[in-house]
């Protein structure tokens, strides 16, 4: 009975040394993909009264994709540099790419159009600026390295007031959840 005993408690100890060989690599694994996932996605509610982006308050962003795959359509984020001084310095702003590099943009008091096709409409925000619509009217090709950013609705501060956006700017791309 003392070997029966004894090879009962040696398989016991060899059962607990097996489990850890093998949990530790898998929890290692679970820690890095934890790790690399919190990194990576984040989760932005857009708090304004009057979204821009109407249908999502909620939104996931991919910091890891920064514009070497973006299409017209993609919703963009990007930091408020020469966006103030309606967005706070270092805001995150949310927009859709409207026009890509190559793109020929014509803007005007009356709409925006990209390559021909209306995109928006108004220069609903100038007066808050301070500027003229006027002075905002202009034709521009969107340059190498930028894309031409836009929001829904009427009252969106894009890049009708500011321009074509830097892709060094962009903070990742979203997606609306909720």
């Amino acid at each position: 009975m003392t070997g029966a005993s004894a090879s009962g408690e040696g398989t016991g100890a060899w059962s607990t040394a097996l489990f850890l060989v093998k949990a530790l690599p898998a929890a290692w694994v679970v820690g890095m993909m934890v790790i690399g996932l919190t990194g990576r996605f984040q989760l932005a509610v857009d708090v304004q009264e009057r979204q821009c982006l109407p249908g999502y308050r909620v939104f996931v962003i991919d910091r890891a994709r920064h514009g070497d795959d973006l299409r017209r359509g993609d919703i963009v984020v990007y930091r408020a540099d020469a966006q103030t001084p309606l967005e706070p310095r270092g805001a995150k702003l949310a927009k859709r790419v409207l026009g890509l590099p190559g793109d020929r943009v014509r803007v005007s008091a009356e709409r925006t159009e990209v390559n021909g096709v209306v995109v928006g409409y108004g220069l609903l925000l100038a007066e808050q600026l301070g500027t003229p619509p006027a002075a905002l009217e202009r034709e521009v090709v969107v340059p190498a390295g930028h894309v031409w950013a836009m929001g829904a609705t009427v009252d969106s501060y894009d890049s009708r007031y500011y321009g074509p956006v830097p892709l060094w700017k962009m903070q990742g791309k979203a997606w609306g959840v909720l």
